[in-house]
């Protein structure tokens, strides 16, 4: 809440504002984007974070152009050493390590898949 004082003099990442309430996208997202618009103090001019900013240090630059904004889940703690397989079930990301493993779905690509014969990959 960059309403509070001081709250935001240390702003960095990417935010998505509204009124001065701003959420740290910076922490679970990896976003592609140009910080193309405004320049906004955010230790000064709190209620003029209206929308998604890049911040560094406070000093907040208003993403302008929303067509080429993108974010994708970013989970730096999750351990990939040793592991071959990884399964995503809601918000949950699931890994281990397997040597061989039975389908019984064929992928349909983005559709939803086909139930098949248990087939040894």
């Amino acid at each position: 809440n960059c309403n509070e004082d001081k709250v935001c003099g240390s702003l960095t990442g990417v935010f998505n504002c509204s009124l001065g309430h701003c959420a740290n996208l910076s922490e679970l997202f990896l976003c592609h984007y140009k910080a193309d618009g405004i320049i906004v103090d955010s230790d000064k001019d709190n209620l003029k974070l209206n929308g998604f900013f890049e911040c560094y240090k406070s000093r907040c630059t208003k993403i302008k152009n929303m067509r080429s904004f993108y974010c994708e889940r970013y989970c730096p703690k999750i351990s990939t050493t040793a592991n071959n397989i990884y399964i995503q079930y809601e918000n949950n990301v699931y890994t281990g390590q397997c040597g061989q493993v039975t389908a019984h779905n064929k992928a349909e690509g983005n559709e939803p898949g086909s139930s098949i014969q248990p087939t040894t990959v």
